[in-house]
């Protein structure tokens, strides 16, 4: 790592454990570049623990016209860069370390050959299903309870009748998956119970976070929780906030107003905020 250029470095191993791309963005505090690198090659230390099944990271600031040459001599050296992976690097082993589970191998980085943009449809938030011939200005009647999910931790049940969340009328929300997609994760939600046919309240908190509109996005088995934006519409929200293809969402905040609302994306190993904070109103 000795030639740090244009404060940018390549790593190898990202995805050889689950969250290790999230560990990496966290540390990265002397926000550095990372160019991630899928391939697995059998030219440095690195392989004898990926054979065996151990996850690993391997850093690398780029092939130069001294490598492993008598030219390459101490003056040429980037000391500084070398002190920014070092910190980098020191963060993540931290906080590896001290997790209280071990640390588990991804079998499906022995196949993943190429970069390619992940494509597996985000897991539900909810976890409910309804009548598919729900029309506009219905509420929402509940037909199916997704073990485990959040509407099953909060005990809601197949037959019970969604009337209002956070104070707005199930009615007025035309394509109720859409908006789950984009809503804040803290749910109060006025109901109809089927087997008392009662009016109740209930909180609940949704799984994942909060998608802008005008985002697409898909799930990566190598970042569980992540949302990985796969494509943005032109001149929406999504866009006019800062989104970008490939950026990964790691967690959402809701200010006083809905609107305010700002996200925290990792982009190629930075962990930015959008909209960025001189954009706001």
């Amino acid at each position: 790592v000795g030639r740090l250029r244009n404060n940018t470095l390549e790593v190898y191993g990202l995805r050889t454990m689950p969250g290790l791309r999230s560990v990496l963005a966290r540390s990265n505090i002397s926000n550095l570049q990372i160019k991630d690198d899928w391939s697995q090659q059998n030219d440095s230390d690195h392989y004898n623990f990926y054979v065996r099944g151990i996850p690993y990271l391997m850093p690398f600031s780029g092939l130069h016209d001294d490598y492993h040459r008598p030219s390459d001599d101490v003056e040429k050296l980037n000391f500084q860069g070398i002190e920014q992976v070092a910190q980098m690097l020191m963060q993540q082993t931290i906080e590896l370390a001290n997790r209280p589970e071990p640390l588990t191998f991804r079998e499906a980085s022995r196949y993943e050959l190429s970069k390619v943009t992940p494509g597996a449809a985000l897991p539900s938030r909810l976890g409910v299903s309804w009548s598919p011939a729900r029309r506009p200005g219905e509420t929402i009647k509940l037909t199916r309870i997704d073990p485990g999910m959040p509407a099953d931790r909060a005990g809601l049940q197949p037959g019970d009748e969604l009337l209002r969340i956070n104070g707005q009328e199930v009615r007025e929300i035309d394509n109720f998956a859409i908006w789950v997609r984009q809503s804040p994760q803290h749910w109060e939600i006025d109901l109809l119970r089927a087997k008392t046919n009662a009016p109740e309240s209930v909180a609940l908190e949704l799984d994942g976070c909060p998608l802008p509109a005008g985002a697409l996005a898909a799930s990566d088995s190598a970042e569980p929780g992540m949302a990985v934006v796969t494509a943005v519409a032109a001149s929406s929200p999504a866009a006019k906030a800062g989104f970008r293809f490939r950026d990964r969402i790691h967690s959402a905040e809701d200010g006083p107003p809905p609107a305010s609302r700002r996200w925290q994306v990792e982009r190629e190993g930075r962990l930015i905020q959008l909209p960025a904070a001189e954009a706001t109103p």
